[in-house]
C-alpha cells in the first residue's frame, strides 16, 4: 500500500495515494509484530501527500508525529531521515519560517549528497529548494551559487538514465 501512494502521489492522485498511505498505517497498527520504525516511513509519505496536495496543516500535523515516531530508529544519515527534513523543509518556508526551512532543507541536502552523490537530480531539487529560500532571505549571491548548482546538476542530468532515488531505500 505504501508504494501504491507514492506512485499515485507522482501521479497526483492525491485522494488515492492518502487512501493507500492510511491503509497501510491501519494494517501496521493491526499487525502482531509490527516493525515499528516503517510508521514514521508511512507518516513521511502521507506528510508528503499533503504537502503536495496543498494541505498544509495536515501535513505540519504529520510530519511531526513522523520526526517524533523516527526519533528511536534513524539518524541524521539515514535516508528516511533525509527525505523527512527536506519535508519539513519545505514546510517552514511555506509558513515563512526561513532560518528553519534553510536548515532543514541544508541537513537533507548533506544527507542527499552523501547517499546519492553530487550529481543526482534529488541534490538538484534540494540546491533549487535552497535556492528559493536563500533568496526569500534577500541573500542573493548565496542564492545565485545554489541556482547555478542545481542547473548544472540538471544539465549533467539531461539525457541519463533515472538514478536511484531517495524513494528506492523505502
Amino acid at each position: 500500500h505504501s508504494e501504491m501512494g507514492v506512485s499515485l502521489a507522482y501521479l497526483r492522485r492525491f485522494r488515492e495515494a492518502e487512501d493507500h498511505v492510511v491503509t497501510a498505517l491501519g494494517l501496521l497498527a493491526k499487525s502482531r509484530l509490527p516493525q515499528q520504525s516503517h510508521r514514521p516511513c508511512l507518516l513521511t509519505i502521507l506528510g508528503q501527500i499533503y504537502l503536495l496536495s496543498g494541505r498544509d496543516g495536515e501535513a505540519a500535523k504529520t510530519l511531526a508525529a513522523a520526526e517524533e515516531a523516527a526519533r528511536p530508529f534513524w539518524n541524521e544519515w539515514h535516508p528516511e531521515m533525509a527525505i523527512l527534513q527536506g519535508a519539513l523543509g519545505i514546510l517552514a518556508f511555506r509558513q515563512g519560517r526561513l532560518d528553519e526551512a534553510e536548515g532543514r532543507t541544508r541537513s537533507s541536502l548533506a544527507a542527499m549528497e552523501r547517499l546519492l552523490g553530487p550529481d543526482h537530480g534529488e541534490v538538484g531539487m534540494l540546491a533549487k529548494q535552497l535556492a528559493a529560500i536563500l533568496k526569500k532571505q534577500r541573500r542573493k549571491n548565496e542564492a545565485k551559487e545554489w541556482e547555478a548548482r542545481a542547473r548544472g546538476i540538471f544539465v549533467r542530468a539531461a539525457g541519463q538514465p533515472a538514478p536511484v532515488s531517495a524513494w528506492a531505500f523505502r
